[in-house]
């Protein structure tokens, strides 16, 4: 568990990139329940 984490801090140390693709991942499933979430208010407002 903790080397599984230090692996990933150092991945992220060393590859910036990686970083940028978890928050981009993140964010994109939080985005993707904010539409899901308008769809269904349009949808009840008939």
């Amino acid at each position: 568990m903790v080397w599984g984490i230090c692996f990933f801090l150092r991945v992220i140390i060393d590859f910036p990139g990686a970083y940028f693709f978890i928050q981009t991942y993140i964010g994109s499933l939080i985005f993707r329940d904010d539409i899901k979430m308008i769809n269904e208010f349009d949808s009840h407002e008939g």
